[in-house]
């Protein structure tokens, strides 16, 4: 039982990370788009520290359901 436990537990890791990098990469490509190249260097800061806070990007309402609420 606990080679499974820790089996899924680095299988939930992978995808937490995965998903992380997703949604990482969908910011850049939206700071991108908007041409924004100071909104770019700072999320390049952000990028580099550990994740820990959910909330590192000021994003509107409507923004964070659509990125945090995709299964």
């Amino acid at each position: 039982m606990t080679k499974l436990s820790v089996k899924r537990k680095k299988k939930i890791h992978k995808r937490i990370e995965l998903y992380i990098f997703v949604e990482n990469y969908r910011m850049i490509l939206h700071l991108w788009n908007s041409k924004n190249e100071g909104k770019l260097a700072v999320l390049g800061q952000h990028l580099r520290e550990p994740i820990k806070n959910k909330q590192r990007f000021s994003w509107h309402s409507h923004q964070k359901s659509r990125y945090y609420n995709t299964t």
